[in-house]
């Protein structure tokens, strides 16, 4: 029996050799593989504590702006969201508040200080500066400034409706005065028709008494050839009536004069227009004349020491001219003065304050009627043209004078250009030079024109001013010749 179990036993205890290596390799390997999954699972929790501590520590995460933020989480839009997502978020909208728009956050500092700093740079000129510590500041300096600018805008209103109210009241004012002056002018105006009328009269009966003495004397040499001591007698006592008609002449004359005011030419001529109001510099100066006074850049004055005035006129057709200190040229007109530049200063004059000013052709409320005749040599060429006759009338007519066709009793100022020349031939180039002959006619034509005017102008009393006389009384002399 005990033979027969020998192996038995042998066997089992091999089996359980066998099942006890193999429940130890199983249990190693469980072993390794435990450690193995330890070691990666320390690893990975190392790899985490560090990423957590890099994102916040502990002691943040104890603070109240992580309470706050984890507040927000519990909210229902938050609550899938991470705190990362969510602080991102809250930076998108505070950058997006700053500069309009999603950036980073050092974009978003760096833009609101280039913000900060171009609007520094442009209220510099106005001297109201921008607080560069943060937009919010910026922010209430610029509302505070802006309501400074509405306030001051409010003042400014209230006093242009002041100045608006007292401009109305001196418009008022001067056309009262102009209405009255207008009236005035009216008056004067028709006594003037009445005298012009009358002279008018005088003037039909003196032509009519002449045409009367020339055919009764017409009849008196037809009766002479028939009766010469009848005809004698006949002159003798026509004689009588000529002499009778000339004396109703010299008295009508006189009686005509008394219808025209005395030394007229030489009160416009002296009159001032203006002064000069301030002396600038680089040949600068500027009057007292300004808008609403009918003056226009390029208008041109005289002007005439404040203690001497204006010289009296002796000879308005002489050459000799009154002595002033030199014109100036209107450039720019004000509000209630102009600025003039000085065309020309005479030699040791000096422009002051309270000078003189005078142009002739300028009134701001009465049109001086002036006639022009003649060719004009306003160039000093010596050579005069009929085109320089125009540019005179258009600076009378620029400048508020009024042409006029005919010399009247109501004409101003007559203004001749250079007297026509003669040309001198001897008898025997007229006698054979047709060319000659004809420039002979035209120049005595053109010299009986010429004295037809002027011997009607001093007929009426009217005054007349040569070319230069004319040019310097209203300041263009001496701009004519640069």
């Amino acid at each position: 029996m005990a033979a027969v179990s020998q192996p038995g036993f042998r066997g089992g205890l091999i089996t359980a050799l066998v099942v006890f290596v193999v429940l130890f390799f199983i249990a190693a390997i469980v072993a390794v593989v435990k450690g193995i999954d330890d070691k990666d699972k320390e690893q990975k929790l190392v790899r985490l504590t560090k990423l957590y501590q890099e994102a916040i520590t502990e002691g943040e995460m104890s603070g109240p702006d992580y309470k706050d933020v984890a507040a927000v989480r519990n909210q229902p839009e938050y609550r899938s969201r991470t705190v990362f997502d969510i602080l991102i978020s809250q930076r998108n909208a505070l950058t997006t508040k700053l500069v309009g728009q999603s950036m980073g956050g050092a974009e978003a500092l760096e833009a609101a200080s280039q913000v900060i700093q171009t609007a520094n740079d442009r209220l510099k000129a106005v001297g109201v500066p921008v607080p560069g510590t943060s937009l919010a500041g910026a922010i209430g300096v610029l509302t505070e400034a802006v309501l400074q600018q509405q306030a001051g805008a409010t003042q400014l209103k209230a006093q242009l409706a002041s100045n608006t109210n007292q401009m109305k009241k001196q418009v008022d004012s001067s056309l009262a005065e102009m209405t009255e002056h207008k009236k005035n002018l009216e008056a004067a105006k028709t006594e003037a028709t009445t005298a012009s009328a009358q002279t008018a009269a005088y003037r039909q009966s003196k032509d009519d008494l002449f045409v009367k003495v020339e055919k009764d004397l017409v009849d008196s040499v037809e009766k002479a050839h028939k009766a010469d001591e009848d005809a004698k007698s006949q002159m003798a006592v026509k004689d009588g009536e000529v002499k009778k008609l000339q004396a109703q002449v010299r008295t009508l004359v006189a009686k005509m004069d008394r219808y025209r005011p005395q030394n007229v030419a030489d009160s416009i001529i002296r009159r001032a227009d203006g002064k000069i109001a301030q002396v600038g510099r680089n040949d600068v100066a500027y009057i007292d004349i300004g808008l609403g006074q009918q003056i226009t850049p390029g208008m041109t004055f005289q002007i005439y020491d404040r203690e001497l005035g204006i010289p009296k006129t002796t000879n308005t057709a002489a050459d000799d001219l009154p002595q002033g200190k030199g014109s100036l040229e209107v450039t720019r007109v004000g509000a209630n003065s102009s600025e003039c530049r000085v065309v020309k200063l005479q030699q040791g004059q000096q422009i002051v304050e309270g000078d003189l000013i005078a142009n002739l052709i300028y009134d701001p409320n009465v049109k001086l009627k002036f006639k022009v005749y003649g060719d004009f040599d306003i160039d000093q060429n010596r050579v005069a043209t009929a085109a320089e006759a125009e540019i005179v009338k258009r600076l009378i007519a620029q400048w508020g004078g009024a042409l006029v066709e005919e010399v009247t009793i109501d004409t101003d100022f007559v203004v001749m250009g250079k007297e026509p020349t003669i040309p001198q031939y001897t008898s025997d180039q007229l006698k054979d030079d047709p060319i000659a002959q004809f420039q002979m006619e035209k120049a005595t034509k053109a010299m009986a024109a010429y004295e037809k005017i002027r011997t009607e102008a001093l007929d009426m009393h009217v005054p007349v001013l040569n070319q230069n006389r004319f040019l310097y009384l209203i300041g263009f002399f001496d701009l004519a010749r640069k």
